[in-house]
Formats: structure tokens, sequence, C-alpha cells
């Protein structure tokens, strides 16, 4: 269980990973004694809520995890086929890209596997067959405790399923906590937006007075009267005296 808690422990720091793995007892049980990940979704989603993930990620990285996400089903069968070619003697035969490519072929046909009990018989011959591996007498013996085995790959799918789904809400909320301004400490005003002082009043004309060449003087009037249309202002003046 340490690189499920490293994976949680770098992704969530905030969350204890061996109590987040101890939630996750109801689903681990349930996977075991079902053998299928489908079965499952509904009783880890609800575990992954109780321990503290949001429900709209445990309802995307979940359900995917359970299509797709088939780590335990191609680490099972990468040793299933490896243990029946080094008991028959071909793999003496095998180089180190034989073997690797047994990997390859497992994880990528185990991506593809339904998530239904005893599924991994098929992926199993699928892979002997890619890998050049012979089928001989030894293999009744494994395909005989597959019953077991196959729920052991279940749990740890499921509980893969969980671990990912933690880790992505973590940084889900690093993710929003960035995004996120920074709140002003109280009396902080170094980051505050500058209040926007309101226009001057327009000059408004007096009447008053009269400039040479029959220009008005404007002066600031508060309590001049401003009409909605500028238009209307020199109509409201009153008009200069006739030239004698």
């Amino acid at each position: 269980s340490l690189p499920p808690a490293l994976l949680l422990w770098l992704c969530t720091p905030r969350r204890n990973p061996y109590a987040y793995l101890r939630g996750l007892s109801k689903a681990a049980s349930m996977a075991f004694g079902t053998a299928s990940s489908a079965a499952t979704l509904s009783t880890t989603i609800e575990c992954a809520v109780a321990q503290g993930v949001r429900r709209d990620v445990a309802a995307f990285v979940l359900p995917l995890g359970a299509t797709i996400n088939m780590d335990g089903s191609a680490i099972g069968i990468c040793i299933s086929v490896l243990y029946l070619a080094n008991a028959s003697g071909q793999l003496a035969a095998m180089n180190a890209f034989d073997m690797c490519n047994v990997g390859l072929v497992s994880a990528l046909l185990s991506v593809g596997a339904a998530p239904v009990p005893s599924s991994g018989l098929i992926t199993l011959l699928l892979v002997m067959d890619g890998s050049g591996v012979r089928m001989t007498p030894l293999t009744a013996y494994v395909l005989a405790i597959d019953w077991f085995t196959d729920r052991m790959r279940t749990t740890v799918n499921v509980l893969g399923d969980a671990v990912v789904c933690a880790a992505v809400d973590g940084l889900v909320e690093r993710s929003e906590r960035r995004a996120e301004p920074p709140a002003l400490a109280l009396g902080d005003t170094s980051t505050a937006t500058p209040a926007v002082e309101p226009p001057p009043r327009p000059l408004a004309p007096t009447a008053g007075s009269r400039e040479a060449g029959g220009r008005a003087r404007w002066a600031r009037d508060a309590d001049f009267p401003l009409p909605e249309d500028w238009k209307e202002i020199p109509r409201l003046l009153p008009l200069p005296p006739a030239p004698v």
C-alpha cells in the first residue's frame, strides 16, 4: 500500500492516505465478493464521497476508471503468462524485448476487458497467443484458480480507481485555490481598487454679468438647475441689452 499512499500524500497533503484507504474497506470487500468493478461502482462512489471527495469528481473519475483502469488485471495476467512460460521451459528462449512485450500487451488488452467476473480468462489466452507462449497442460492450473485471483485483481482495480479519484480531487482543489483572488486583510488598502472621484459638474452660466463680445461668464454653481437638453441653455439666459 506504499505507492497509493505516496500518490495521495503528494497530491492531497491535507488527507491522511492510510485513513483514506481504511475508509475504502467496504468497497474493497464488495469488490472481492462480486469480482466485478461495475457491480462495486456505486459502493466505491459512496465510500469516496464519505472520505471527503467531491461527488462531481467521484461521479466522473470512478466510472471512467471502472471501464479502462484495469491495473490489477494487467499485473495479474502478466505474472501468469511469465509463470507459465517459466514452468514450461519457454522463458529461456525469451529475451528482454519479449518480456516487455508481454507487459505491454497485457496492459493494452486489460483496458478493453469487460468489468465482469472471469473476463481475465479471455485476456490471458489472448496475451499468451500475442506473446508467443504456447499453451501447455500447466495452463489448466492457472485457469482452475482464476476465480480466486480474479477477485484479488478486482480489489486492486477498485482501490486504484479510488486513489486516483482522491488525487484528481486534490489537484482540482489546488487549481481552484490558485484561481481565487487573494483575500485582503482588515485595513489593507495596498491592492484595493482606488476610489473613483465623481466628475465635476459642468460650468453653469450666470446671468448677472457679461464679458466683452457678448460672451457669458461661466462659473461653477451647484444651485443652478441644469436642463436635460443643453441646447435649451441659451434660451433660458436673459438677452443682452440692445445697443444704443
